[in-house]
């Protein structure tokens, strides 16, 4: 019976650890920064440009057989925060901006024949700690606690 005890105690722990850092997760997708995107030329390969920009393309935009193939990364710009009244030029500080999609279309050769940036209805989504997850997991997982505390120190 000790034992029983014992492992749902431990599987509780357990379980309410993974919640925790399951519940603090954010979701977004694979992405370059601005800085690699204009480095970019026309002429070069996809895998040259796969290889600058540090991943594949997100999705296909658009496959013409006879002519072009349209592919669709995923970049985000850098923006800067100030207080509006400070705002000038280049003050402020530097932090990730939004994102937007890069289309690139190639030609039926395989080499780079333009450049178009989109907006994108991406975004990081953040899965804050839920604080009445957090209590209710705690009214479960206390008692199992302290009843596992007191058994052993019954025997």
């Amino acid at each position: 019976m000790h034992m029983k005890i014992k492992n749902i105690f431990f599987s509780a722990v357990i379980l309410a650890i993974v919640y925790l850092m399951v519940s603090c997760l954010a979701h977004g997708p694979k992405y370059t920064r601005s800085e690699k995107v204009m480095t970019l030329q026309q002429g070069m390969t996809k895998k040259q440009v796969d290889s600058v920009l540090g991943l594949s393309p997100y999705y296909i935009k658009k496959i013409d057989m006879d002519s072009s193939r349209t592919y669709v990364y995923k970049y985000r710009v850098t923006d800067r925060r100030t207080l509006p009244f400070l705002l000038r030029d280049t003050n402020g500080f530097e932090f990730r901006g939004r994102f937007l999609n890069l289309e690139a279309t190639y030609d039926i050769t395989g080499k780079l024949i333009a450049l178009e940036t989109t907006r994108t209805d991406s975004e990081i989504r953040e899965r804050k700690l839920n604080i009445n997850s957090l209590i209710t997991l705690m009214t479960v997982t206390a008692p199992a606690v302290l009843v596992y505390l007191g058994i052993k120190q019954t025997q």
